[in-house]
């Protein structure tokens, strides 16, 4: 008798913007929109991280992948 059974789809994980980035990072000068953006943080998940710092700190490069099963719409005012 064959197998018809279906494979099991498993979903994998990607951890959201809100690991690395806390509200802490933010400016008191964004506080206005800050608890708006630690929310929109927590619903969006990232892939393929990469950074380099420089020796002294004072500059640094940041590359991910944005990941999100639903629709992102942003309004800018």
């Amino acid at each position: 008798m064959p197998n018809t059974s279906t494979p099991v789809v498993k979903r994998r994980y990607y951890p959201t913007l809100s690991s690395i980035v806390s509200e802490n990072d933010f400016p008191e000068v964004l506080g206005f929109i800050k608890d708006g953006i630690v929310n929109l943080f927590e619903k969006i998940h990232y892939k393929d991280l990469q950074y380099n710092k420089s020796p002294r700190g004072d500059a640094a490069f940041y590359s991910l992948s944005i990941i999100s099963p639903n629709r992102i719409d942003i309004e800018i005012p």
